[in-house]
Protein backbone atom coordinates (compact mmCIF):
# COMPACT_ATOMS: atom_id res chain seq x y z
CA UNK A 1 0.00 0.00 0.00
CA UNK A 2 1.47 3.59 -0.07
CA UNK A 3 3.69 4.64 2.15
CA UNK A 4 3.85 8.66 2.97
CA UNK A 5 6.97 9.75 3.74
CA UNK A 6 8.68 13.06 3.41
CA UNK A 7 11.42 12.24 1.05
CA UNK A 8 10.78 11.21 -2.33
CA UNK A 9 13.97 9.49 -3.06
CA UNK A 10 13.57 5.54 -3.14
CA UNK A 11 9.61 5.74 -3.06
CA UNK A 12 8.00 4.43 -5.76
CA UNK A 13 3.85 4.25 -6.42
CA UNK A 14 3.18 1.30 -7.84
CA UNK A 15 0.38 1.90 -10.73
CA UNK A 16 -2.29 -0.11 -12.47
CA UNK A 17 -3.51 0.89 -16.15
CA UNK A 18 -7.86 0.24 -17.10
CA UNK A 19 -7.93 0.71 -20.65
CA UNK A 20 -5.62 -0.39 -22.92
CA UNK A 21 -6.32 1.69 -26.24
CA UNK A 22 -4.38 4.39 -27.73
CA UNK A 23 -4.00 7.02 -25.23
CA UNK A 24 -2.81 4.01 -22.89
CA UNK A 25 0.44 3.23 -24.82
CA UNK A 26 1.61 7.01 -24.05
CA UNK A 27 0.56 6.52 -20.18
CA UNK A 28 2.21 2.98 -20.14
CA UNK A 29 5.42 4.07 -21.67
CA UNK A 30 5.44 7.62 -19.15
CA UNK A 31 5.37 5.37 -15.96
CA UNK A 32 7.74 2.35 -17.21
CA UNK A 33 10.31 5.25 -17.53
CA UNK A 34 9.84 7.03 -14.52
CA UNK A 35 11.80 7.08 -11.41
CA UNK A 36 9.01 7.11 -9.25
CA UNK A 37 6.64 4.59 -10.64
CA UNK A 38 6.05 0.94 -10.66
CA UNK A 39 3.66 -0.81 -13.31
CA UNK A 40 1.94 -3.84 -11.93
CA UNK A 41 -1.10 -4.40 -13.04
CA UNK A 42 -2.72 -4.10 -17.32
CA UNK A 43 -6.64 -4.93 -17.94
CA UNK A 44 -8.91 -4.09 -20.62
CA UNK A 45 -11.93 -6.28 -21.39
CA UNK A 46 -10.58 -7.75 -24.73
CA UNK A 47 -7.87 -10.39 -23.78
CA UNK A 48 -5.80 -10.25 -26.93
CA UNK A 49 -5.44 -6.22 -26.14
CA UNK A 50 -4.28 -7.51 -22.74
CA UNK A 51 -1.61 -10.03 -24.17
CA UNK A 52 -0.10 -7.16 -27.12
CA UNK A 53 0.69 -4.53 -24.51
CA UNK A 54 1.81 -7.12 -22.32
CA UNK A 55 4.49 -8.62 -25.11
CA UNK A 56 5.53 -4.84 -26.08
CA UNK A 57 7.22 -4.63 -22.49
CA UNK A 58 10.39 -6.13 -22.70
CA UNK A 59 11.59 -9.03 -19.78
CA UNK A 60 12.12 -8.61 -17.13
CA UNK A 61 9.50 -6.05 -16.03
CA UNK A 62 6.64 -8.17 -17.88
CA UNK A 63 7.05 -11.00 -16.09
CA UNK A 64 6.12 -8.82 -12.94
CA UNK A 65 3.19 -7.05 -14.56
CA UNK A 66 -0.22 -8.67 -14.17
CA UNK A 67 -2.68 -8.56 -16.88
CA UNK A 68 -6.41 -9.48 -16.29
CA UNK A 69 -10.15 -8.24 -18.36
CA UNK A 70 -11.71 -7.42 -15.39
CA UNK A 71 -10.71 -4.43 -14.39
CA UNK A 72 -11.79 -5.48 -10.40
CA UNK A 73 -9.63 -7.75 -10.04
CA UNK A 74 -7.31 -4.78 -10.74
CA UNK A 75 -8.67 -2.86 -7.82
CA UNK A 76 -8.83 -5.69 -5.31
CA UNK A 77 -5.10 -6.04 -6.41
CA UNK A 78 -3.54 -4.74 -2.78
CA UNK A 79 -0.12 -3.81 -4.30
CA UNK A 80 -1.98 -1.23 -6.65
CA UNK A 81 -1.65 1.93 -5.41
CA UNK A 82 -2.60 4.27 -8.09
CA UNK A 83 -5.03 3.63 -11.04
CA UNK A 84 -4.80 4.98 -14.36
CA UNK A 85 -8.06 5.09 -16.51
CA UNK A 86 -7.89 5.39 -19.79
CA UNK A 87 -11.14 3.71 -20.71
CA UNK A 88 -13.88 5.66 -22.86
CA UNK A 89 -15.29 8.86 -21.55
CA UNK A 90 -18.80 6.97 -20.83
CA UNK A 91 -17.00 5.00 -18.42
CA UNK A 92 -14.84 7.56 -16.97
CA UNK A 93 -17.18 8.24 -13.88
CA UNK A 94 -17.98 4.31 -12.27
CA UNK A 95 -14.79 3.89 -13.02
CA UNK A 96 -12.82 6.75 -10.89
CA UNK A 97 -15.48 6.66 -8.69
CA UNK A 98 -15.21 1.99 -8.11
CA UNK A 99 -11.07 3.39 -8.12
CA UNK A 100 -11.37 5.91 -5.05
CA UNK A 101 -14.06 3.57 -3.02
CA UNK A 102 -11.19 0.62 -3.53
CA UNK A 103 -8.89 3.34 -1.79
CA UNK A 104 -7.21 3.79 -4.93
CA UNK A 105 -5.12 7.52 -5.90
CA UNK A 106 -6.73 8.34 -9.46
CA UNK A 107 -4.98 9.56 -12.32
CA UNK A 108 -8.02 10.03 -14.88
CA UNK A 109 -7.32 10.66 -18.38
CA UNK A 110 -9.97 13.71 -19.95
CA UNK A 111 -12.33 14.67 -19.31
CA UNK A 112 -14.35 13.97 -15.77
CA UNK A 113 -17.18 12.54 -16.91
CA UNK A 114 -19.04 13.68 -19.53
CA UNK A 115 -21.79 16.17 -17.86
CA UNK A 116 -21.52 18.10 -14.74
CA UNK A 117 -23.46 15.53 -12.05
CA UNK A 118 -20.73 12.72 -13.40
CA UNK A 119 -17.64 15.39 -12.62
CA UNK A 120 -19.86 16.55 -8.88
CA UNK A 121 -19.71 12.59 -8.47
CA UNK A 122 -16.44 12.01 -9.09
CA UNK A 123 -14.95 14.98 -7.48
CA UNK A 124 -17.14 13.76 -3.91
CA UNK A 125 -15.79 10.30 -4.29
CA UNK A 126 -12.33 11.56 -4.14
CA UNK A 127 -12.33 14.08 -1.40
CA UNK A 128 -14.76 11.20 0.49
CA UNK A 129 -11.76 9.09 -0.15
CA UNK A 130 -8.89 10.80 1.30
CA UNK A 131 -7.14 9.86 -2.30
CA UNK A 132 -5.18 11.72 -4.39
CA UNK A 133 -6.84 12.77 -8.12
CA UNK A 134 -5.05 14.04 -11.11
CA UNK A 135 -6.93 14.71 -14.52
CA UNK A 136 -4.90 14.36 -17.63
CA UNK A 137 -5.20 18.06 -18.45
CA UNK A 138 -1.49 18.39 -20.57
CA UNK A 139 -1.45 21.90 -21.73
CA UNK A 140 0.04 23.43 -18.67
CA UNK A 141 3.14 21.58 -19.06
CA UNK A 142 3.50 22.40 -22.95
CA UNK A 143 6.18 24.92 -22.74
CA UNK A 144 4.63 26.90 -25.41
CA UNK A 145 1.41 27.52 -22.60
CA UNK A 146 3.69 27.82 -20.11
CA UNK A 147 5.22 30.65 -21.20
CA UNK A 148 2.12 32.37 -22.19
CA UNK A 149 1.38 32.03 -18.46
CA UNK A 150 4.36 34.09 -16.94
CA UNK A 151 3.79 36.71 -19.65
CA UNK A 152 0.29 37.32 -18.44
CA UNK A 153 0.83 36.45 -14.87
CA UNK A 154 3.36 39.65 -15.23
CA UNK A 155 0.83 42.20 -16.00
CA UNK A 156 1.88 45.82 -16.36
CA UNK A 157 5.22 44.89 -15.22
CA UNK A 158 5.81 42.64 -18.12
CA UNK A 159 5.87 43.58 -21.98
CA UNK A 160 1.61 42.55 -22.67
CA UNK A 161 0.31 43.99 -19.96
CA UNK A 162 -3.16 43.34 -18.70
CA UNK A 163 -4.71 40.97 -20.89
CA UNK A 164 -7.70 42.66 -22.55
CA UNK A 165 -9.13 40.36 -25.11
CA UNK A 166 -7.70 36.97 -26.41
CA UNK A 167 -8.88 34.74 -29.19
CA UNK A 168 -7.73 31.51 -29.72
CA UNK A 169 -8.29 28.44 -32.07
CA UNK A 170 -7.68 24.94 -32.52
CA UNK A 171 -7.76 23.67 -36.26
CA UNK A 172 -7.92 19.95 -35.56
CA UNK A 173 -7.05 18.03 -39.44
CA UNK A 174 -7.69 14.45 -37.51
CA UNK A 175 -10.79 15.87 -36.07
CA UNK A 176 -12.05 13.75 -38.94
CA UNK A 177 -11.52 10.43 -36.61
CA UNK A 178 -14.56 12.04 -33.87
CA UNK A 179 -16.60 10.70 -36.87
CA UNK A 180 -15.82 7.76 -36.61
CA UNK A 181 -16.33 4.78 -33.63
CA UNK A 182 -18.24 6.06 -30.46
CA UNK A 183 -16.97 10.13 -30.53
CA UNK A 184 -19.40 10.37 -33.08
CA UNK A 185 -22.80 10.38 -30.68
CA UNK A 186 -23.14 13.07 -27.74
CA UNK A 187 -24.75 10.23 -25.69
CA UNK A 188 -21.19 8.68 -25.42
CA UNK A 189 -18.68 12.13 -25.02
CA UNK A 190 -21.44 14.38 -23.90
CA UNK A 191 -20.54 16.44 -26.87
CA UNK A 192 -17.27 17.15 -29.19
CA UNK A 193 -15.94 19.87 -27.40
CA UNK A 194 -16.07 18.23 -23.80
CA UNK A 195 -13.82 15.36 -25.64
CA UNK A 196 -11.57 17.98 -27.40
CA UNK A 197 -11.21 21.25 -26.29
CA UNK A 198 -11.47 21.12 -22.56
CA UNK A 199 -7.71 21.64 -22.77
CA UNK A 200 -8.06 24.99 -23.92
CA UNK A 201 -10.71 25.74 -21.09
CA UNK A 202 -8.72 24.18 -18.82
CA UNK A 203 -5.76 26.72 -20.11
CA UNK A 204 -7.81 29.80 -20.33
CA UNK A 205 -9.09 29.33 -16.67
CA UNK A 206 -5.77 28.79 -15.53
CA UNK A 207 -4.23 31.98 -17.19
CA UNK A 208 -7.27 34.20 -16.50
CA UNK A 209 -8.84 33.05 -13.61
CA UNK A 210 -12.75 32.82 -13.51
CA UNK A 211 -15.40 32.56 -16.02
CA UNK A 212 -18.65 34.91 -15.37
CA UNK A 213 -20.86 33.59 -18.52
CA UNK A 214 -20.42 31.85 -21.72
CA UNK A 215 -21.89 31.55 -24.99
CA UNK A 216 -21.71 28.93 -28.20
CA UNK A 217 -22.69 28.77 -31.65
CA UNK A 218 -21.52 26.09 -33.91
CA UNK A 219 -23.01 23.33 -36.83
CA UNK A 220 -21.88 20.66 -38.49
CA UNK A 221 -20.78 21.93 -41.88
CA UNK A 222 -18.64 19.82 -43.53
CA UNK A 223 -19.45 16.13 -42.14
CA UNK A 224 -22.61 15.57 -42.61
CA UNK A 225 -24.64 13.15 -45.13
CA UNK A 226 -24.12 14.42 -48.86
CA UNK A 227 -20.55 16.16 -48.57
CA UNK A 228 -18.65 13.05 -49.75
CA UNK A 229 -16.24 15.16 -52.45
CA UNK A 230 -16.75 12.37 -54.45
CA UNK A 231 -20.75 11.70 -54.30
CA UNK A 232 -20.21 8.63 -52.45
CA UNK A 233 -23.16 7.22 -50.39
CA UNK A 234 -21.72 4.40 -48.88
CA UNK A 235 -21.73 4.79 -44.89
CA UNK A 236 -18.20 2.55 -44.55
CA UNK A 237 -15.44 2.99 -46.36
CA UNK A 238 -14.78 -1.38 -47.52
CA UNK A 239 -18.21 -0.65 -49.57
CA UNK A 240 -16.40 2.65 -51.02
CA UNK A 241 -16.22 2.14 -54.77
CA UNK A 242 -12.39 2.72 -55.91
CA UNK A 243 -13.34 5.50 -58.34
CA UNK A 244 -15.50 7.45 -54.99
CA UNK A 245 -12.98 7.30 -52.28
CA UNK A 246 -12.38 10.41 -50.63
CA UNK A 247 -9.02 11.27 -48.83
CA UNK A 248 -10.31 10.31 -44.88
CA UNK A 249 -10.66 6.80 -46.87
CA UNK A 250 -9.20 3.96 -44.85
CA UNK A 251 -8.10 0.73 -45.91
CA UNK A 252 -8.94 -2.95 -43.94
CA UNK A 253 -5.34 -3.02 -42.28
CA UNK A 254 -5.97 0.64 -40.77
CA UNK A 255 -8.75 0.19 -38.90
CA UNK A 256 -6.85 -0.97 -36.24
CA UNK A 257 -5.67 2.55 -35.15
CA UNK A 258 -8.64 4.40 -36.35
CA UNK A 259 -11.23 2.36 -34.38
CA UNK A 260 -13.53 1.74 -37.37
CA UNK A 261 -13.66 2.53 -41.38
CA UNK A 262 -17.02 4.03 -40.83
CA UNK A 263 -17.71 7.12 -43.61
CA UNK A 264 -16.82 10.53 -41.74
CA UNK A 265 -19.52 12.11 -43.87
CA UNK A 266 -22.08 9.57 -44.06
CA UNK A 267 -22.41 7.26 -41.03
CA UNK A 268 -24.74 8.16 -38.45
CA UNK A 269 -23.86 11.10 -36.16
CA UNK A 270 -24.93 14.10 -34.06
CA UNK A 271 -21.62 15.67 -33.44
CA UNK A 272 -20.65 18.93 -34.56
CA UNK A 273 -18.02 20.20 -36.51
CA UNK A 274 -17.27 23.65 -35.68
CA UNK A 275 -17.95 25.78 -32.64
CA UNK A 276 -16.92 29.55 -31.88
CA UNK A 277 -17.92 30.17 -27.59
CA UNK A 278 -17.41 33.53 -25.94
CA UNK A 279 -16.07 33.36 -22.22
CA UNK A 280 -16.34 37.02 -20.22
CA UNK A 281 -14.13 36.80 -17.34
CA UNK A 282 -14.57 38.05 -13.92
CA UNK A 283 -12.63 40.61 -14.56
CA UNK A 284 -14.34 41.87 -18.01
CA UNK A 285 -12.30 40.26 -20.34
CA UNK A 286 -13.52 38.68 -22.83
CA UNK A 287 -11.61 35.44 -24.73
CA UNK A 288 -12.81 33.98 -28.16
CA UNK A 289 -12.27 30.27 -28.34
CA UNK A 290 -12.27 28.53 -31.90
CA UNK A 291 -12.76 24.77 -33.08
CA UNK A 292 -13.12 23.26 -36.37
CA UNK A 293 -11.97 20.03 -38.05
CA UNK A 294 -11.22 20.91 -41.30
CA UNK A 295 -7.79 22.90 -41.66
CA UNK A 296 -5.30 21.95 -44.34
CA UNK A 297 -2.56 20.07 -42.61
CA UNK A 298 -0.68 23.31 -42.89
CA UNK A 299 -2.76 25.00 -40.38
CA UNK A 300 -3.14 22.00 -38.13
CA UNK A 301 -2.20 23.09 -34.85
CA UNK A 302 -3.54 25.63 -32.37
CA UNK A 303 -3.07 29.66 -32.05
CA UNK A 304 -3.56 32.07 -29.78
CA UNK A 305 -3.40 36.11 -29.95
CA UNK A 306 -3.69 38.24 -26.91
CA UNK A 307 -4.33 41.87 -26.51
CA UNK A 308 -2.51 43.69 -23.95
CA UNK A 309 -2.90 47.18 -22.73
CA UNK A 310 1.13 47.31 -23.56
CA UNK A 311 1.23 45.22 -26.59
CA UNK A 312 -0.38 42.09 -28.77
CA UNK A 313 1.38 38.83 -28.08
CA UNK A 314 0.70 36.17 -31.09
CA UNK A 315 1.30 32.67 -30.96
CA UNK A 316 1.26 28.83 -33.02
CA UNK A 317 1.78 25.65 -30.60
CA UNK A 318 4.15 24.05 -32.66
CA UNK A 319 6.43 27.05 -33.52
CA UNK A 320 9.30 27.58 -31.36
CA UNK A 321 8.40 31.27 -30.96
CA UNK A 322 5.85 33.79 -29.51
CA UNK A 323 5.88 37.31 -31.18
CA UNK A 324 4.62 40.50 -29.20
CA UNK A 325 4.36 44.04 -30.73
CA UNK A 326 4.10 46.74 -28.97
CA UNK A 327 0.53 48.80 -28.99
CA UNK A 328 1.93 51.74 -30.19
CA UNK A 329 5.09 51.27 -31.90
CA UNK A 330 3.56 52.98 -35.72
CA UNK A 331 6.57 51.87 -37.58
CA UNK A 332 5.67 50.05 -40.80
CA UNK A 333 8.16 47.24 -39.70
CA UNK A 334 7.52 46.98 -36.18
CA UNK A 335 11.56 47.45 -35.01
CA UNK A 336 10.18 47.24 -31.46
CA UNK A 337 8.96 43.82 -32.09
CA UNK A 338 10.00 40.92 -29.37
CA UNK A 339 10.54 37.55 -30.15
CA UNK A 340 10.30 35.15 -27.40
CA UNK A 341 11.96 31.86 -27.90
CA UNK A 342 9.82 29.15 -26.42
CA UNK A 343 11.55 25.94 -24.73
CA UNK A 344 11.41 22.79 -26.91
CA UNK A 345 8.29 21.14 -26.60
CA UNK A 346 8.93 17.44 -24.97
CA UNK A 347 6.96 14.48 -26.77
CA UNK A 348 5.18 13.59 -23.14
CA UNK A 349 3.83 16.70 -21.30
CA UNK A 350 1.82 14.03 -19.35
CA UNK A 351 5.07 12.72 -17.80
CA UNK A 352 5.11 16.30 -15.37
CA UNK A 353 1.08 15.31 -14.71
CA UNK A 354 2.65 12.26 -12.76
CA UNK A 355 5.44 14.20 -11.45
CA UNK A 356 2.55 15.93 -9.10
CA UNK A 357 0.48 13.05 -8.79
CA UNK A 358 3.78 10.68 -7.17
CA UNK A 359 4.25 13.91 -5.05
CA UNK A 360 0.85 14.38 -3.89
CA UNK A 361 1.09 10.85 -2.98
CA UNK A 362 4.13 10.95 -1.52
CA UNK A 363 3.96 13.87 0.14
CA UNK A 364 0.61 14.88 0.66
CA UNK A 365 1.30 18.18 -1.19
CA UNK A 366 -1.97 19.15 -3.65
CA UNK A 367 -1.95 18.05 -6.83
CA UNK A 368 -2.17 20.32 -9.87
CA UNK A 369 -4.36 20.45 -11.98
CA UNK A 370 -6.42 17.91 -9.86
CA UNK A 371 -9.73 18.59 -8.94
CA UNK A 372 -9.49 22.19 -8.82
CA UNK A 373 -8.67 21.56 -13.04
CA UNK A 374 -11.46 19.00 -12.95
CA UNK A 375 -13.94 21.31 -11.70
CA UNK A 376 -13.51 24.97 -13.98
CA UNK A 377 -12.50 22.89 -17.13
CA UNK A 378 -15.89 21.11 -16.77
CA UNK A 379 -17.65 23.72 -15.69
CA UNK A 380 -16.68 25.91 -18.99
CA UNK A 381 -17.01 23.42 -21.18
CA UNK A 382 -20.28 21.98 -20.18
CA UNK A 383 -21.72 26.21 -19.82
CA UNK A 384 -20.40 26.16 -23.52
CA UNK A 385 -22.26 23.17 -24.67
CA UNK A 386 -25.58 24.36 -22.93
CA UNK A 387 -25.53 27.88 -24.51
CA UNK A 388 -24.88 25.97 -27.66
CA UNK A 389 -27.86 23.80 -27.41
CA UNK A 390 -29.76 26.42 -25.93
CA UNK A 391 -28.70 29.32 -27.73
CA UNK A 392 -29.00 31.27 -24.31
CA UNK A 393 -25.79 32.88 -22.44
CA UNK A 394 -24.84 30.64 -19.71
CA UNK A 395 -24.44 32.08 -16.83
CA UNK A 396 -21.26 30.48 -14.67
CA UNK A 397 -22.80 31.30 -11.05
CA UNK A 398 -25.43 29.25 -11.89
CA UNK A 399 -24.41 26.27 -12.15
CA UNK A 400 -21.69 26.71 -10.04
CA UNK A 401 -24.58 27.20 -7.12
CA UNK A 402 -26.30 23.23 -8.76
CA UNK A 403 -22.82 21.85 -8.37
CA UNK A 404 -20.75 23.74 -5.81
CA UNK A 405 -16.83 22.95 -5.71
CA UNK A 406 -16.85 19.60 -3.26
CA UNK A 407 -13.69 20.75 -1.88
CA UNK A 408 -15.02 23.86 -0.08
Amino acid sequence: MVRLVNDMSGEKINFGVVGLGGRAQTLIAIILDHPGANLVHLSDIKQPVVDRVLASIPEPRRSKIHGSTEYHELLDDESVDAVVITTPDGLHERNAIDAFNAGKHVFLEKPAGINLEECDNILRAARDSGKKFQIGYQARHIPFYQSIKRIVDLGEQGPLGRSLFVQANEFYYGGYHYFRSWWRFREKVGGVMIQKICHDFDFLQWAFGKPEKISCFGSNIEFTKGNAPTGSTATICRECPPEQRCPYFVQDDETRSTKTDQCVYNADHDIMDNTQTLIQFENGMVACLGMHFFPSKAQNSRFIKISGSKADLWGKVKEDYILINPRFDRSENQRDAIMYKVPPRTDRPAKFLFDELIEGILTGKEVEPGVQGAYWSMLMVVAAQQALETCQVVEIEDLVQEYPFPFE
